[in-house]
């Protein structure tokens, strides 16, 4: 089946996010960013309490901060993350091969005017809400977004990859 899409600048910033949030090493490191200062507050709250030294006011800072600082944090490493992302790929928007793009893709695999791309050499295929992804490697993957694609299509490229054993569901992420 021959399907017709557009490949935008967007669509490499989700791929670099999805594959971020799947990072062991990123989760370690964001859980150690998360923890030391909410450890930070519980030992400045047992100094007080010790020293007898502790407020109303401190208790309500000390609580705020330890409830609020997780949802603050993720929140500004994702949108620092993300301006990145958009930054990198503005600059290397040359080498991205951006814009319409037309891929054939059947039982085989999946061919463009440039290249073919087996099945069988993918080490995974990854179904999101908004895209299919087929990966070369961990860190590089054929991105198909699905905005362009029919429900025909969609469900063609599920029924192909059940036939060659690749189950495909889409994940529960918002992609």
């Amino acid at each position: 089946m021959e399907i017709n899409y557009t490949l935008t600048p967007e669509d490499y910033i989700q791929f670099n996010l999805k594959q971020f949030s799947q990072s062991n090493q990123l989760k370690k490191s964001m859980m150690i960013q998360l923890i030391i200062p909410i450890l930070v507050a519980i030992a400045l709250f047992l100094f007080r309490l010790f020293k007898k030294t502790l407020t109303t006011g401190f208790v309500i800072f000390i609580v705020a901060a330890i409830v609020l600082w997780p949802i603050v944090y993720t929140f500004f490493f994702k949108r620092t993350l993300r301006r990145r992302l958009e930054k990198i790929t503005k600059e290397k928007a040359a080498e991205l091969d951006l814009g319409p793009r037309k891929v054939f893709i059947d039982e085989h695999g999946l061919k463009e005017e440039k290249a073919i791309l087996h099945f069988q050499d993918l080490i995974r295929i990854e179904e999101t809400v908004g895209y299919f992804f087929f990966h070369q490697t961990e860190d590089l993957a054929y991105i198909l977004p699905k905005r362009d694609l029919t429900d025909k299509q969609i469900e063609y490229i599920r029924a192909t990859l059940r036939k060659i054993g690749v189950v495909s569901t889409p994940e529960n992420q918002a992609q």
